[in-house]
């Protein structure tokens, strides 16, 4: 049915919520909304059905952008009811402090509306103008290979102090490193993916790809911008799910030959287990642990791990 899709309105409410957090909710709307209508286009090519694409155009994107939109807008000022209903907060009161309320024909806008735009455009300048240098800025173009990771934290202590007993002095740190073994094969699987929906059409590919370039795509217009490697965190799960398909893939199916199965099983558990221990290794880095200095460097893979 055409307005009887449940799961949009969960999808709207979802990204609204999420873009309360983190204004990077309203590219996953958008995406997501784009590629429900590129799949109705193609499930309508697939029936034969006569003008597929304006019939898509027409009929399933505005049905699309009504069942998420309006109930994302909804559930994203929903977040921020605290601030709504209580005075003191930041901005709360700018349109009254500064006598700069709306005139013509936007006068009827409620202040609480108007206090509210305020402070959306001013954190909008302040990220879109944050260009002060930082020696551990990450060009978004890298992240998926994890080059240049964010140092969080790191305190070097010489033998002797602070408990440090290495003859060539401690180190404790915290690295936004994944583990390099998930990381870099999930990035293998995007783009092993990418091939596989251009050659089979697959919509589940399809919908991982989308989360993925909704997270990820819209940094690279802000090259630029001061910003950092532990952002990627807005489209990991997705290359998290796009390592769980290719390994489903490895795996086989069921009805696949028997030792079609025992191949990719004992592959998979090989993986798993150097996965596993890479984490045990990575996990002082990871947690501040105070480790002898030579134990901390022999982690940093590559040179702009530093």
């Amino acid at each position: 049915m055409l307005w009887w899709r449940p799961w949009l309105i969960a999808a709207g409410i979802l990204t609204g919520l999420c873009a309360g957090v983190k204004w990077s909710g309203f590219y996953f709307l958008a995406f997501f909304a784009v590629y429900v209508v590129i799949v109705d286009i193609v499930a309508r090519r697939r029936e034969g059905v006569a003008f597929y694409i304006s019939g898509a155009l027409l009929k399933q994107a505005p049905a699309t952008f009504v069942l998420m939109v309006p109930i994302a807008f909804v559930s994203y000022v929903a977040t921020w009811t605290g601030w709504l209903v209580t005075k003191g907060g930041y901005y709360r009161e700018w349109a009254q402090s500064v006598h700069t309320q709306w005139t013509g024909g936007l006068s009827w806008v409620p202040l609480w509306f108007q206090n509210l735009w305020h402070y959306q455009s001013e954190m909008y300048n302040y990220s879109i103008n944050l260009h002060v240098p930082h020696p551990y800025q990450a060009n978004p173009l890298t992240w998926l290979f994890m080059i240049r990771p964010t140092s969080m934290y790191y305190t070097g202590n010489a033998y002797g102090q602070a408990g440090c007993t290495a003859p060539g002095g401690c180190s404790a740190a915290i690295t936004s490193l994944g583990n390099p073994i998930i990381w870099w094969a999930a990035a293998a699987a995007v783009f092993y993916l990418v091939y596989r929906l251009a050659r089979y059409r697959e919509w589940q590919v399809g919908l991982i790809l989308t989360g993925l370039a909704a997270g990820y795509l819209p940094w690279l217009l802000y090259i630029n911008r001061t910003i950092f490697q532990f952002y990627a965190i807005a489209f990991e799960p997705y290359t998290i799910l796009a390592l769980a398909a290719v390994i489903a893939l490895v795996l086989g199916k069921r009805t696949d030959p028997e030792r079609r199965r025992r191949t990719g099983i004992a592959w998979t558990a090989v993986f798993l287990g150097l996965a596993t221990v890479v984490s045990a290794f990575f996990w002082p880095i990871w947690t501040a642990q105070q480790v002898p200095f030579w134990f901390w460097q022999i982690h940093m893979w590559l040179p702009s791990w530093v």
